[in-house]
């Protein structure tokens, strides 16, 4: 290959990594930074929103200031309904003049549930928008099969995002996290106030229970189980009062899983084998040290709340 088609091949690659390389670089104070490593005072190309997938937050280089305060509204408070789509808005005093928050839904295991996408513009308004006008959030797919809202900072003061629900029930239990950073212009990480809030979305008709021995409830058991507890009951007494403890605590323990079978009534079907599952853990490895290839554009005032709040691991 000559040397004027090897600098052209090189001259491309330089102009696609320009082009991808801002990753979420609005967090940053340098585009950079988003894919430089850790050990750089990069992000490593992560997504920090506190979800089981990742398991790591803001708080992960950010620390020692007063916490983002966080209002979060629109939650479906009876539990989200298959297919129904709901807008959240996460919000934040103007006051606040620097600071970056991410978004994130997802399952039990961190795999995005539902479609979380920005809320259509005639939704938005003026504390939606940068101080120039443009529209202050993004939305990004990492490679991982997590979907991710943030904003960074630009004179906006809320993130404003639609999430259509699954069309199965079946799905569970879904979580929010909602990652931000205050920052306090130093441009580094100390100084700056890091905040987690993580919430949980049951589907409608979902018990908040569970499966456990709770108060008797007549009308769960139906008239046959309650007669037939009462005989357990009664045999039992009169079985300990002859001493006959072997038929007795088979007995006994026949009330007991009536009992136990009215306070399992209330867990849904699909909540059954959830419970099942033992709870995902997290390994923070190298991978914190390494670049990554997610990118999105880079925005106006970048340089701003997760510049002047980290200059590097900050929330991105």
């Amino acid at each position: 290959m000559s040397s004027r088609a090897i600098g052209l091949v090189i001259g491309l690659a330089i102009s696609l990594a320009v082009a991808v390389a801002p990753a979420t670089s609005h967090a940053y104070s340098s585009p950079k930074l988003f894919a430089a490593p850790a050990h750089e005072g990069g992000g490593a190309g992560r997504y920090f929103t506190g979800s089981r997938l990742d398991g790591l937050s803001c708080d992960a280089c950010h620390g020692g200031g007063e916490a983002l305060a966080l209002e979060v509204s629109g939650l479906p408070s009876a539990g989200w309904e298959p297919g129904v789509t709901y807008v959240f808005d996460v919000a934040w005093s103007p006051s606040v003049e620097q600071a970056a928050v991410l978004a994130e839904l997802s399952d039990a295991s961190g795999v995005a549930i539902g479609e979380l996408t920005l809320a259509p513009k005639q939704l938005l308004a003026a504390e939606d928008h940068c101080t120039s006008g443009t529209v202050a959030a993004a939305a990004f797919e990492p490679d991982d099969g997590r979907q991710v809202i943030a904003i960074g900072d630009c004179g906006a003061h809320r993130l404003r995002m639609q999430w259509r629900a699954p069309e199965d029930p079946a799905a569970g239990t879904v979580w929010l996290h909602l990652a931000g950073v205050r920052g306090d212009g130093s441009g580094d990480a100390t100084g700056d106030g890091p905040v987690l809030d993580v919430r949980a979305l049951e589907p409608f008709g979902a018990t908040a229970s569970g499966c456990q021995i709770g108060r008797l409830d007549a009308g769960k058991l139906g008239l046959g189980g309650v007669i037939m507890l009462l005989i357990a009951m009664v045999c039992g007494a009169g079985m300990i009062a002859g001493r006959r403890r072997p038929r007795a605590t088979l007995a006994l323990t026949l009330g007991a899983s009536l009992v136990c079978a009215s306070g399992c009534a209330n867990v849904q079907p699909w909540e059954r084998s959830r419970l099942a599952q033992p709870d995902m853990l997290i390994e923070i490895n190298d991978d914190l040290l390494s670049g990554s290839a997610h990118a999105i554009e880079y925005r106006e005032g970048s340089a701003g709340a997760l510049g002047g709040a980290g200059g590097g691991c900050g929330c991105n």
